[in-house]
């Protein structure tokens, strides 16, 4: 299970409303899909990267979702574990809210 990944930025790209970044890790290119928010922040091609990773593992495909901070994806985790939440669900919330505000809204 990949878990964390260190290296240059590569690419970004944006399709419908998935935003995601080619991270270079030891010659290695990974597709990643990450949050809109971290993903407007990312500085330009060859800037350095560190993410916390989710892997999904389907049978038609294998998805990593990164996140800046270790407490964003233990909150990913969270939420695709509901019933009915999805990952693009989940980022779609931690895209809109950053982490404490989100559980703050859950909570109340």
């Amino acid at each position: 299970m990949i878990g964390w990944l260190q290296g240059q930025l590569a690419d970004r790209w944006q399709q419908n409303n998935r935003c995601g970044l080619l991270l270079v890790c030891g010659g290695v290119g990974y597709e990643v899909q990450v949050v809109r928010r971290h993903w407007d922040q990312l500085d330009g091609n060859g800037a350095s990267l560190t993410l916390h990773v989710h892997q999904v593992i389907r049978e038609d495909s294998w998805t990593l979702y990164g996140f800046a901070q270790r407490q964003e994806r233990e909150l990913f985790r969270e939420l695709v574990a509901v019933s009915g939440v999805g990952p693009q669900m989940a980022l779609g919330l931690l895209g809109e809210l950053k982490a404490e505000e989100l559980v703050r809204a859950i909570v109340q």
